[in-house]
């Protein structure tokens, strides 16, 4: 299913914290993007648990947050595993993230909206590192 931003905005706008819905209009207006349609990905509830889990456990080592991670991972624990989740994923200029939903009952399952930050210089080594071509390869 094809949704607007208006659409999402208006998903977002039930019972869910206010901090989550602030970071989600935050996100739409600062990208001033109102009706682009976008598709979700679709994907079972202990995959994307166990993928947030793990990111979520990297932020204690990078210092980076992604403040809206522990509410996600806490809605996907109380998911049946098999329950199917809808990722919808954005990269604007000053922020990216994504927005779930429960895809059978359309519940707000939280975000992962951070601020975009330039990539350090160790970064950047290993992207040219893992991008260039090798001798195999050439």
């Amino acid at each position: 299913m094809s949704v607007t931003w208006h659409e999402l905005l208006s998903r977002v706008n039930g019972p869910i914290r206010k901090d989550a819905f602030n970071r989600v209009q935050r996100f739409v207006s600062l990208n001033g993007i109102q009706s682009v349609k976008r598709n979700p990905s679709v994907n079972n509830a202990a995959d994307v648990l166990s993928l947030w889990q793990v990111r979520h456990k990297n932020t204690e080592i990078t210092g980076v947050t992604i403040p809206g991670a522990p509410v996600l991972i806490d809605n996907l624990m109380k998911m049946s595993p098999d329950a199917e989740v809808e990722q919808y994923g954005f990269t604007g200029e000053k922020l990216a993230g994504s927005i779930f939903f429960n895809r059978q009952t359309g519940e707000f399952l939280g975000d992962t909206i951070v601020e975009r930050r330039a990539k350090n210089q160790q970064m950047l080594d290993l992207e040219a590192q893992l991008f260039s071509p090798s001798r195999k390869s050439a």
